[in-house]
């Protein structure tokens, strides 16, 4: 029995070390690892006791290790005790009392050390350490409060100073912004007076070469009509035929639209029996001025005396010469002839004595205008 009770001992003791120490150990590694990692988190500076901790916690797993040995070498000796016993035939009574002799004193003691280490490790470590834990935490909670505090006034107080500085940028700039619009404003308005001034020479520069060159034309155009002048003046007074002729070439050199040349040149030639290049005037001349009598009157007077297939065209040139302008002597003198030809040529017609009649009226109109 008293064997049994020792058994019995020693089995409580080692379940109760056993379940002191597997929770314990467990507990303690979770509070390291969180406190490894609010150390981590909060400041480096923690690291050293987080370390004192981990080494305080081996050496206590090294006395447990040892001591479990040493009960594990008592429990060896108990079973070689009981064989002896068995073997020696001794009662149970004296092996006991034998054993308990040897070993009461080292259980005791083991005993009490395996409860004073579980309840070290098991209750003491952890308020210890959590005593500690919660102290620095508070602390570390304590200087970021007071850092967050710290920094919220730092970003108040820049805020603050922000905002008035670009409230005071964005004033400078608006005052500086309307000074440029009124800056370009007054550059525009002078860009506009600017652009009328030079608008206002360029139509004086347009007039002015307008007038240039009108009073340039008009100068070329006084040179050339003193010229034209002179030259009929030349050819008036000019005793050759061919010199005549030249001077009023050289005109219709000059003006090519110039009918007097035209007439009076064919003039000459008629008059010097060139009548193909006479007619060729007259009719240049009746191309540039329908209404030039003169001309039809010398044609008519021409196709009168050379061709007198055509008497009836040269009476219808006559009639025109006449129709444009009654105060020339010779239109009615050319009239009269074509009329007498007309006659002539009707012999005993009909219409011979009212050709003879309308000579005989031209014949009177010639000397009344020649009175």
């Amino acid at each position: 029995m008293k064997k049994l009770l020792i058994v019995l001992f020693l089995f409580t003791s080692i379940v109760v070390s056993g379940q002191h120490k597997a929770p314990t150990t467990l507990d303690i590694q979770q509070q390291i690892e969180s406190i490894q990692l609010t150390l981590k988190k909060s400041s480096v500076a923690n690291t050293n006791l987080v370390n004192k901790y981990i080494k305080t916690q081996n050496e206590l797993k090294l006395q447990i290790d040892t001591l479990n040995q040493k009960l594990a070498a008592l429990s060896h000796k108990v079973t070689i005790s009981d064989a002896k016993v068995d073997s020696a035939s001794i009662t149970p009574q004296e092996c006991i009392g034998c054993t308990i002799d040897h070993v009461e004193c080292d259980l005791v003691l083991i005993g009490i050390l395996i409860t004073v280490f579980s309840a070290f490790i098991g209750i003491g470590g952890p308020l210890f350490f959590n005593s500690q834990m919660k102290d620095m935490i508070a602390n570390q909670k304590e200087s970021i409060a007071d850092k967050i505090v710290s920094v919220e006034k730092f970003v108040e107080m820049r805020s603050t100073t922000s905002e008035k500085l670009v409230d005071g940028q964005i004033k400078n700039a608006s005052t500086m912004t309307n000074k440029n619009i009124y800056d370009i404003q007054v550059q525009l308005d002078e860009v506009k007076l600017l652009r009328k001034e030079v608008e206002t020479l360029n139509e004086k520069i347009k007039t002015s070469e307008i007038t240039a060159k009108e009073s340039s034309a008009a100068a070329e155009e006084s040179a050339k009509q003193a010229e034209i002048n002179k030259l009929f003046s030349e050819a008036y007074n000019e005793k050759d035929i061919q010199g005549q002729i030249d001077k009023y070439t050289q005109v219709i050199e000059l003006d090519p639209t110039n009918v007097d040349a035209y007439y009076n040149r064919g003039v000459i030639y008629g008059e010097n029996k060139d009548y193909d290049k006479a007619m060729a005037d007259y009719n240049t001349a009746i191309e540039l001025d329908p209404k030039y009598a003169p001309a039809y009157n010398n044609m008519a007077w021409l196709w009168a005396h050379l061709e007198e297939d055509r008497l009836d065209e040269a009476l219808a040139y006559a009639k025109k010469a006449i129709d444009l302008d009654t105060t020339k002597l010779t239109f009615f003198d050319t009239i009269k002839v074509i009329y007498e030809k007309l006659a002539a040529r009707e012999g005993d017609g009909t219409k011979k004595a009212e050709y003879i009649k309308f000579a005989k009226l031209n014949e009177e109109r010639y000397y009344e205008l020649k009175k």
